[in-house]
């Protein structure tokens, strides 16, 4: 049994949808949920790495020190554009 890839995340098998209007049907109705869904995925990734960064900047230098990271390290990190990763 092969799997093929429908926009690189969507694993489908063949005998799932069998070649009839029911199938393709179904396969749209994947290929739409995947396209719709990905405009709130790149926007709940945007807000976590803001929410990340913002608690970065909160930290202070005794906290900084145990875990082993500068100052300056930390602020090339947290004052990075939401839209790097």
């Amino acid at each position: 049994m092969s799997t093929s890839k429908c926009i690189d995340t969507i694993s489908v098998s063949p005998d799932q949808f069998p070649l009839t209007w029911r199938g393709w049907l179904r396969a749209g109705a994947v290929l739409v949920a995947r396209l719709t869904a990905a405009p709130f995925d790149l926007l709940w990734t945007w807000q976590s790495r803001i929410q990340a960064r913002r608690e970065l900047r909160a930290l202070d230098d005794r906290i900084l020190k145990d875990i082993g990271v500068s100052r300056d390290a930390l602020n090339r990190m947290a004052y990075k554009p939401f839209w790097l990763p």
